[in-house]
């Protein structure tokens, strides 16, 4: 049992390694994320901007939308470098019809601003934050006329607390 348990490890190594994807943003940066379980990862380029899909392979569940820019607006600075007046400045920015705001952050102490939107038409929350000039956004779209759940808003947070940043020298 002991050795069958030992023959097992790299299969278990490999399983927790294709959640993990990859993306080269540019030739400064690239980023590693977890893609939660259910999800499959499909990224798209809109010139230097990714927009990186999980989409559920279950129905009815929450598809979720990565993008990531570089902004000379906040260059080489991070959300929590930010004034207050900054701060609000960039919760302005959202274009939601009914938006609540909450400030949350991720599990290594990031700031992150939840937008939910309010609407008795269109339910989504985007979740947003600044990493080093680069504007982060997670886009969440619930499946029908269903609110966003707590649940998925924690999915949300822990995807953004699990991303890895890996800077190279240009």
């Amino acid at each position: 049992a002991v050795w069958l348990a030992v023959l097992m490890l790299p299969v278990f190594a490999l399983a927790e390694e294709a959640q993990s994807v990859t993306v080269k943003v540019d030739d400064k940066l690239s980023i590693t994320v977890n893609v939660p379980d259910g999800y499959a990862f499909d990224q798209t380029w809109y010139g230097d901007v990714l927009y990186a899909q999980m989409k559920p392979e279950e129905e009815g569940k929450l598809l979720m939308v990565l993008s990531l820019g570089y902004s000379e607006e906040y260059a080489d600075r991070s959300i929590n470098d930010l004034s207050d007046e900054e701060l609000d400045s960039l919760i302005s920015v959202s274009d939601f019809a009914n938006p609540t705001y909450t400030l949350s952050e991720t599990a290594e102490g990031t700031k992150l601003i939840i937008v939910d939107e309010n609407s008795e038409n269109d339910e989504y929350a985007e979740i947003f934050t600044v990493y080093q000039g680069y504007f982060i956004g997670l886009l969440l779209e619930p499946a029908g006329d269903v609110q966003v759940s707590q649940e998925e808003l924690d999915l949300a947070v822990q995807f953004l607390s699990d991303m890895q940043f890996v800077h190279t020298e240009a």
